[in-house]
């Protein structure tokens, strides 16, 4: 049976939590982070790459470790997925799959 009450935000990264380029804002921090604890469901996407993840939002984003597990990250217009590693404490490198013609 599905939960109804269990909640998904997706928010994008440039001019919707931050300003273009800029870092992230301590109360937009706060906002994610008690969207977490909530035990909602948090996506951020943005056209950058991951490096500009970790500059623009990692680097200002103080979440308690155990409510990372519900954030995902989508660099690069989303053509990279981003979930938190409990055992590295990190968001690891997703595995690549090739595309072939098969």
């Amino acid at each position: 049976m599905v939960d109804l009450n269990k909640k998904v935000f997706i928010f994008d990264l440039d001019g919707t939590l931050t300003e273009s380029k800029s870092a992230l804002q301590k109360d937009m921090a706060d906002v994610l982070c008690r969207l977490l604890e909530k035990e909602n469901t948090v996506t951020i996407i943005s056209g950058g790459g991951f490096k500009q993840f970790e500059k623009q939002f990692l680097s200002n984003f103080n979440c308690s470790y155990k409510n990372l597990s519900r954030l995902y990250l989508l660099p690069t217009s989303g053509s990279q997925f981003y979930s938190w590693d409990e055992a590295r404490n990190a968001f690891p490198a997703p595995s690549s799959l090739p595309l072939t013609y098969e």
